[in-house]
């Protein structure tokens, strides 16, 4: 049981991370101007250009970086860069927010006087309580 705990903990946030970061610059492409470090210095603009293609399939979208300097000299940055800029930075606000919430239960928990001796809550367990002997069973001396 400790093991898919930990394997959720661990490869959740990640998970999660990414899909929020590619549906992000999927539904708002401006999203990846965050990654305008990835342009030099002597072109510091930063530019969202869309294509769009059309073939026998449909039509698709794609967006490109590209940096340009005042003269306008451009530089292509790419697709998939900015977006791994973008994944990148959901991915740790979503580990820091696991990171949160671990920490708000291991508190609570302390607050509470620590987990049971078996590491399971007997309110959430899903056992019955443990029967009280009061008296021994009819037969039994």
């Amino acid at each position: 049981m400790k093991f898919w705990k930990w394997f959720f903990i661990l490869l959740g946030p990640l998970l999660l991370g990414a899909f929020i970061g590619l549906m992000l610059t999927v539904i708002y492409p401006s999203s990846m101007k965050v990654a305008s470090f990835l342009c030099p210095e002597d072109k510091p603009d930063t530019f969202i250009v869309s294509y769009t293609t059309t073939t026998s399939d449909g039509t698709g979208t794609s967006f490109t970086v590209f940096c340009m300097s005042e003269r306008g000299e451009v530089r292509e940055i790419g697709t998939w860069r900015p977006m791994l800029v973008v994944i990148g930075i959901t991915v740790a606000v979503t580990y820091g927010i696991a990171l949160l919430l671990f920490l708000w239960g291991a508190i609570r928990r302390i607050g509470r006087g620590g987990p049971s001796p078996n590491g399971v809550s007997a309110e959430f367990s899903g056992l019955p309580p443990p029967p009280v002997v009061s008296d021994p069973p009819p037969g039994f001396s």
